[in-house]
C-alpha cells in the first residue's frame, strides 16, 4: 500500500512538473522569437552607420590633406620668423650681459678702491698689536719653564713615596701570609688537641668494664674520685712502647683516690653485664717495690717508675704497678735483668718486649699503645698551641706597625698628588696660553701679510678693469645698431604669417575626426549587441530543446508508474485475502501466549525474592571470612611476638585447655624453665630495654629499600639537574655568541645604510644633508635610530619639525638606502608621492627607475609623472554593470605615433 500511495504521489509530481515545463518552455520559444526581431533592428542599423562612417571618413579625408598642406606653408613661415627672433634675441641677451658685465666692473673698481683704504689703515694697527703678543709670549714661555721644573722634580718624589708604598705592603703582605700560616697550624693543632680532649672524656681505648665504671663516676652514679691511670702518666715518647707493654692488663686499669670505696665498683660491676676491670684503690695498695740499687748490667736504662713523671698522690698505685720493672736496651740484658732482681721482676725493651723472671716472654705491639700517649701529647699541644699564639701577636704587631706606616705614607703619597695637579694645571694652562699667543702671532702675521698681497693684487685688478670698461662702452653701441635693424625685419614676417590662419581648417578636421570616431565606436557598440544577441538565441534554443527532453522523459516515466500502480494493485488485494486467513490462525496462539506471560511475571517475582536471599547469604559468609582472616592474623601476630621475645620454645598447656598435639621436636628447641617470678635485676634489665625500645621508636623493615630508591632517584636528578646546568650554560653561550653576531652585523649594516641614506637624502632633495643617529651606542639589543636632516638653505632639525612632504621624501631615502644595501625581490610603495611636488616626483622617478634594475617594485599612485617610470600599468575602472574591471597596458607595446 505504501509503495503505491509514494508512487501515486510521485506521478502527481511528475504532472505537476511537466505543467511548469511547458509553461516555460512557452515562455522560451516567445522569448526566442522577440530577440530575432531585435537582432534584424539591429543588422539594419549596423548598416546605417556604416555609411555614415564612409563618409565622415572620407570628408575628414580631404580637409586633412588640405590642413596639410596648408601647415607646410605656416612652418616655412614660423621658421623663417623664429630664426629672425632668434637672432635678435641673441643680440639683446648679448648687449645685456655686456651692460651688466660693465655695471659689475664699475662695482667692482669701487670696491677695490674702498677695500685699498681699509687695508692700508688696518695694517698700522695689526703691527702694533703684534708686538704686544710678542712680548707676552715671552713672558708665558719663561714662567712655563719653571712650573715644569718643579712638576719633574715632585714626580721624582712621587715615585720614591710609591716605591717606599710598595715595599712597605710587601713587607705586610709577608707578615700576613705568615699569620695565615700560623692560624691554618693553630686551627689544626685545636682540632687535635680537641680530639685528644673528646677521646679522654669519652673514654675511648679503654675495655668495657672501665669505660662503664668511669662513665659511672662521671654521671655521680658511684661516689669518689675515679680516673684511667694511663691518663695520670706522663712518659717520655721513647719509652711508651716500653711502659704501655709493661702495664699490660693494667693498661686499662683505673685508679681510686683515698675517699672512694672500691667495694660500691666492685658489685656494680658484679651485677652488670659491662665486662671486667681493674682498679687499684690507693687506700688498699701495698708497694711491691724492691728496693736496691740499680742492677750493673750493660744496656739497663733505668726503672720504669723513675723514668716517668707521676704525681706524688699517685706514686704509691705506680710504684705497686711498675715498682719492680725495668727499661733496657736489647733483648740480652732483659733476660739478664729479669733473672736478678727476684720473681716479681720484669725486664722490658724499647720495642715492648717484656722478660719475666720466670723466663717467659711477652712480644708484639701493644695496639692500646696511644692510652700512654696522650698526657705527653696534649701537653705538647697546649706548648704548641701557646708558642704559635705568641708568634701570632707578634705578626699582628709587625702588620699593625706596617699599616700604620703605609697610612702615612699614603698620605703623603696624596699630598705630593695634590701638589703636582697644581702645577700640572698650571703648566696646562700656560701651555694653553703659549699656545693662544703663538696662535694669535701667526695670525696676525699672515693677516699683515694677506692684507699686503691683497692690496697689489686690488691695484692690479683695478688697471685691467678700466680697460675692459671702454672696450665694453664700444660693444653696447654696436649692438644698440644692430638691434633696430632686425626689428624692422621681423614686424614685417609677422604680418605675412598672420594671413595662414590655421583655426578653421583645424576646427574642421577635428569635426569630422569626432565623427568618425563616434561612427566607429557606434557600428562596434552595434556589432556586440548583435553578437549578444546572436548567443543569447542560441542559448535559448539550446534551451527550448532541453526542456523538450525533459518532458518526454517526463512523459515516459509517466506511463511506467500508471503501469507498475496497477500490477501492485492486484498485489494489494492477494494479499489481504492472506493477512485475513493469518489472522484466524493467530487467535488460538495469543491466548497461549498471554497465559505464558503471566506465568512468567510469577516465576520472575520467585527469582528476585531467591536472588536477594543468595545475597544476604553471600555477605555474611564474605563477613565471616573477613573476621576468620582478622582472628588469624592477630593469632600469627601473637605467635611471631613470642618468638621474637622468647624464641621457639615448646609450651606447656593446662589441662582444661584445648590445643594442638606438639610436634616431637624434642632435642631442637629450648625448653623454658618454670619461673614463679622475675628477679629483680632481669626486672630491671627488661625495663631498660624497654625503654631503649621506646627511645629507639619504630624500626622500618623497608628504611634500606627506600634508602636505596632515594639513592638511585638522587643520583638520576642529579643527572638532570648537572645536563640541565650544562645545557643552560650552552645557551648561554649560543646567546652570547649569537649577541656578538647581531651587533657586528647590526654596526655594518648601519654603517653602510647611513652612508647611503646620506646620498639618497642629497639626492632626493637637490641639495642639504642627512645622517641617521643612535639613541644608544653602547646598548645595540636596546637602541632606537633618530634622523637628523638639514634641508637645502635651512639649519639641521629633528624629523618632527618636517613638512608632510619632506617627511615623506626622507622616508623614501631612507627605504631606497635599505634597498641599496640589502635589494629584495619585491617593494611595495602605496602612494608615497601623494604629497610630493612636481620636482620632487621627478628625482624619486629617476632613483625608482634606477632601483627597478635590482628590485620589482609595485606602485599605487595617482601621479602622471610617477606612472611615466612604469612598465605595466593596471587600472581600475567600473563597466556598463557596476562590476570593477582591471585594464592592463604595456608601455613597451604601444606604437611610437599614439605616444606622440
Amino acid at each position: 500500500m505504501r509503495e503505491v500511495a509514494v508512487k501515486q504521489e510521485r506521478k502527481r509530481s511528475l504532472m505537476e512538473r511537466e505543467l511548469a515545463l511547458q509553461n516555460d518552455l512557452a515562455k522560451r520559444e516567445e522569448e526566442t522569437a522577440s530577440r530575432k526581431r531585435s537582432m534584424e533592428e539591429i543588422a539594419e542599423e549596423e548598416k546605417r552607420l556604416q555609411d555614415e562612417l564612409d563618409d565622415a571618413q572620407m570628408q575628414a579625408k580631404e580637409v586633412t590633406s588640405q590642413l596639410e598642406k596648408l601647415q607646410t606653408e605656416r612652418q616655412k613661415c614660423e621658421e623663417d620668423v623664429r630664426l629672425t627672433r632668434r637672432k635678435m634675441v641673441d643680440i639683446e641677451t648679448a648687449n645685456v650681459k655686456l651692460q651688466a658685465h660693465r655695471n659689475e666692473i664699475i662695482s667692482r673698481s669701487d670696491s677695490l678702491n674702498n677695500s685699498l683704504v681699509s687695508l692700508e689703515s688696518g695694517i698700522v694697527e695689526e703691527e702694533k698689536r703684534l708686538e704686544e703678543i710678542r712680548s707676552q709670549e715671552e713672558s708665558i714661555r719663561l714662567e712655563r719653564e719653571d712650573a715644569e721644573v718643579e712638576l719633574k722634580q715632585l714626580s721624582v718624589k712621587l715615585d720614591e713615596t710609591r716605591k717606599k708604598i710598595s715595599e712597605s705592603e710587601a713587607h705586610r703582605r709577608e707578615f700576613q701570609e705568615t699569620r695565615n700560616k700560623l692560624e691554618s697550624r693553630k686551627a689544626q693543632i685545636n682540632g687535635q688537641l680537641k680530639a685528644l680532649i673528646d677521646a679522654e672524656n669519652a673514654f675511648s681505648g679503654l675495655a668495657g668494664g672501665a669505660k662503664a665504671i668511669l662513665q659511672q663516676a662521671k654521671s655521680g652514679n658511684l661516689k669518689g674520685r675515679y680516673s684511667a691511670l694511663t691518663s695520670l702518666l706522663e712518659v717520655p715518647k721513647e719509652y711508651e712502647h716500653a711502659v704501655a707493654a709493661v702495664l699490660g692488663e693494667f693498661l686499662d686499669a683505673i685508679y681510686l683516690a683515698e675517699d672512694t670505696d672500691e667495694d660500691q665498683a666492685v658489685s656494680w660491676l658484679g651485677s652488670n653485664d659491662q665486662g671486667r676491670a681493674a682498679l687499684f684503690p690507693v687506700s688498699s695498695l701495698v708497694d711491691a717495690t724492691t728496693r736496691g740499687p740499680s742492677p750493673t748490667i750493660d744496656g739497663v736504662i733505668g726503672r720504669v717508675s723513675d723514668l716517668i713523671i707521676v704525681p706524688t698522690e699517685i706514686s704509691k698505685v705506680v710504684s705497686a704497678v711498675l715498682g719492680n720493672a725495668w727499661i733496657v736496651k736489647d733483648r740480652e740484658a732483659a733476660r739478664k735483668v729479669a733473672r736478678s732482681k727476684g720473681n716479681t721482676a720484669k725486664a722490658v725493651t724499647l720495642n715492648g718486649e717484656v722478660f719475666l723472671s720466670n723466663g717467659a716472654v711477652i712480644a708484639g705491639k701493644e695496639t692500646r699503645g696511644s692510652l700512654i700517649s696522650r698526657p705527653r701529647e696534649r701537653k705538647e699541644l697546649e706548648a704548641l698551641l701557646a708558642a704559635i699564639e705568641n708568634e701570632i701577636e707578634s705578626s699582628d704587631d709587625e702588620i699593625n706597625s706596617s699599616d700604620s706606616a703605609i697610612h702615612s705614607l699614603h698620605g703623603e703619597e696624596s699630598r705630593i698628588q695634590q701638589s703636582r695637579q697644581q702645577v700640572e694645571q698650571n703648566v696646562n694652562r700656560l701651555n694653553q696660553k703659549s699656545q693662544k699667543a703663538t696662535l694669535d702671532l701667526n695670525q696676525f702675521t699672515q693677516q699683515i701679510n694677506w692684507k699686503k698681497q691683497q692690496i697689489d693684487q686690488q691695484k692690479k685688478q683695478l688697471e685691467t678693469s678700466n680697460d675692459e670698461l671702454q672696450k665694453l662702452d664700444v660693444s653696447i653701441t654696436e649692438n644698440l645698431g644692430s638691434i633696430q635693424e632686425i626689428s624692422s625685419q621681423l614686424k614685417e614676417k609677422n604680418l605675412a604669417l598672420a594671413k595662414l590662419s590655421l583655426d578653421e581648417i583645424q576646427s574642421q578636421v577635428f569635426h569630422w575626426n569626432t565623427t568618425v570616431a563616434v561612427s566607429r565606436k557606434a557600428k562596434q557598440e552595434a556589432e556586440k549587441r548583435r553578437l549578444d544577441l546572436l548567443s543569447t538565441i542560441d542559448r535559448m534554443n539550446q534551451q527550448v530543446e532541453d526542456l523538450n527532453h525533459q518532458v518526454q522523459a517526463i512523459q515516459e516515466e509517466h506511463s511506467k508508474l500508471d503501469i507498475e500502480i496497477g500490477t501492485q494493485g492486484s498485489q494489494i488485494e492477494s494479499l489481504t485475502n492472506e493477512i485475513d486467513a493469518l489472522d484466524e490462525k493467530i487467535s488460538p496462539a495469543e491466548k497461549d501466549l498471554n497465559r505464558l506471560d503471566g506465568e512468567y511475571n510469577d516465576t520472575q517475582s520467585g527469582l528476585v525474592t531467591s536472588q536477594q536471599k543468595l545475597t544476604a547469604a553471600e555477605r555474611s559468609v564474605t563477613q565471616a571470612k573477613l573476621e576468620y582472616a582478622r582472628s588469624k592474623d592477630a593469632v600469627d601476630n601473637l605467635r611471631k611476638k613470642i618468638e621474637e621475645d622468647m624464641g621457639l620454645v615448646i609450651l606447656e598447656y593446662s589441662e582444661d585447655m584445648a590445643a594442638q598435639s606438639p610436634l616431637p621436636l624434642d632435642g631442637w628447641v629450648e625448653q623454658l624453665p618454670s619461673l614463679n617470678e622475675i628477679p629483680p635485676e632481669m626486672e630491671d634489665n627488661i625495663n631498660r630495654q624497654k625503654a631503649h625500645l621506646r627511645r629507639m621508636g619504630a624500626v622500618n623493615p623497608e628504611a634500606q629499600a627506600e634508602y636505596q630508591s632515594v639513592v638511585e632517584r638522587y643520583e638520576y636528578l642529579k643527572t638532570q639537574v648537572d645536563d640541565l646546568k650544562k645545557a643552560d650554560e650552552d645557551l648561554c653561550q649560543i646567546i652570547r655568541e649569537l649577541d656578538e653576531v647581531m651587533e657586528r652585523d647590526f654596526k655594518t649594516t648601519f654603517r653602510k645604510v647611513a652612508t647611503e641614506f646620506e646620498k639618497m637624502f642629497t639626492r632626493l632633495f637637490g641639495g642639504g644633508n642627512a645622517k641617521l643617529v643612535l639613541t644608544d651606542e653602547d646598548n645595540f639589543t636596546e637602541t632606537g635610530i633618530d634622523i637628523e636632516a638639514r634641508l637645502p638653505g635651512r639649519r639641521e632639525q629633528g624629523l618632527s619639525l618636517l613638512s608632510g612632504g619632506e617627511r615623506s621624501l626622507t622616508a623614501v631615502a631612507l627605504i631606497f638606502a635599505l634597498l641599496k644595501v640589502s635589494p629584495t625581490p619585491f617593494c611595495v610603495l602605496d602612494e608615497v608621492d601623494a604629497m610630493l611636488d612636481e620636482a620632487n616626483v621627478g628625482r624619486y622617478r629617476d632613483l625608482l627607475r634606477e632601483l627597478a634594475n635590482q628590485t620589482q617594485f609595485i606602485v599605487i599612485t595617482h601621479n602622471r609623472n610617477t606612472v611615466q617610470a612604469a612598465d605595466v600599468i593596471y587600472g581600475i575602472t567600473m563597466g556598463r554593470d557596476s562590476a570593477s574591471q582591471i585594464i592592463s597596458l604595456r608601455l613597451d607595446d604601444i606604437p611610437n605615433d599614439m605616444v606622440k
